[in-house]
């Protein structure tokens, strides 16, 4: 359903990120993690179509983002880590307004956006102008927004973030739910113990690159080790510290 193929993208002389190629199949729950300053963000931005890489293409479901924009973005959910909202829309407006630009039909745009609000645990605000709502409400509604119409990617950008406990324990397991109907989720996040319970794939980046891809069974067993999914990324971390140290003749210290 998602596919970057050997993505290159470039900020004048820097190297954000640096031949990365990622698959998502339907089901696929990947989460993305890496040091800051590893390209998630680029990664996530040029997946949905918002930078073009200077290298390389992007594929939603055999799509490509940029030669076939609309059919591709009709596809894919997003949620970016910085949200901006029609702040004199209420929440419920918003979402109607979303569903329509989405074009999906009106019984099944109520009943989906009935269900959002429950999950999101924001029934009650939904009648309250979004420049009133607190950022994880604000959240709360880009995520329903994102989900609203269930496309067949679902990416998104540390929003898990300032979403209250009850909340956040609702969305993993609708998430969850999501994807084992056949969506595909591509997750970044700094929280590692998130990643590891809810997702059933992981890669790491660093340096603009994959420096690691774990699939479900490798993953199980990342789990069930001491230390579980932190103490494997760091150990990576390490690991990749000292091979570019002794590749550049420094010993890293």
């Amino acid at each position: 359903m998602l596919e970057l193929r050997d993505v290159t993208k470039h900020f004048g002389t820097q190297v954000a990120v640096q031949h990365l190629s990622l698959r998502l199949s339907p089901g696929d729950f990947l989460g993305l993690i890496g040091p800051n300053g590893a390209g998630k963000s680029t990664t996530l931005k040029m997946a949905v179509g918002h930078l073009r890489p200077t290298h390389g293409t992007v594929l939603i479901d055999g799509r490509d983002v940029f030669q076939e924009p609309l059919e591709a973005r009709r596809r894919i959910g997003y949620v970016p880590e910085y949200i901006a909202l029609y702040e004199y829309l209420t929440g419920a407006e918003y979402l109607e307004f979303v569903g329509e630009v989405k074009g999906i039909n009106v019984p099944t745009r109520h009943r989906e956006i009935q269900q959002l609000l429950e999950v999101l645990d924001l029934g009650e605000e939904r009648d309250r102008l979004i420049r009133t709502y607190s950022q994880g409400m604000r959240r709360k509604a880009a995520l329903a927004g994102a989900i609203l119409g269930r496309p067949a990617v679902l990416i998104l950008d540390e929003a898990l973030n300032g979403l209250d406990p009850t909340t956040n324990h609702r969305l993993k397991t609708y998430l969850r739910e999501l994807a084992a109907d056949g969506m595909a989720i591509l997750l970044s996040s700094h929280v590692l113990e998130v990643l590891e319970r809810i997702c059933n794939r992981i890669a790491v980046l660093r340096h603009g690159t994959v420096v690691d891809l774990r699939d479900e069974v490798e993953l199980e067993a990342i789990r069930r080790q001491e230390g579980g999914l932190e103490r494997h990324f760091l150990k990576l971390m390490d690991e990749t510290h000292a091979t570019a140290g002794a590749a550049s003749g420094d010993p890293g210290r």
